[in-house]
């Protein structure tokens, strides 16, 4: 039961980057002309995917401390994230 639910939380993990990538290109098309921030790091998908691998960790391991593994998911998730650059 454990396993289907890790499964699950990286496929919707990984829906959630996708679907922020879309977003993000199709943000790009309607909006030549204006100035918009580029993102150079990847920290939106780092603390995604750390806050849902904290979740998933969290309940392999026992669901009392559900909380702590969130936070410490999205917190290293977005260390990691920070540190790498995209490529133009």
């Amino acid at each position: 039961m454990d396993l289907i639910i890790v499964v699950a939380l990286i496929l919707l993990g990984l829906a959630v980057i996708l679907m922020m990538r879309a977003q993000k290109k199709s943000s790009r098309i309607g909006a030549k002309d204006s100035p918009q921030e580029e993102y150079t790091t990847y920290i939106t998908e780092g603390m995604s995917l750390g806050m849902l691998a904290g979740i998933a960790l969290s309940l392999a391991f026992g669901d009392d401390q559900l909380a702590l593994g969130i936070s410490l998911g999205m917190l290293m998730g977005m260390v990691i994230g920070m540190n790498i650059e995209k490529k133009a």
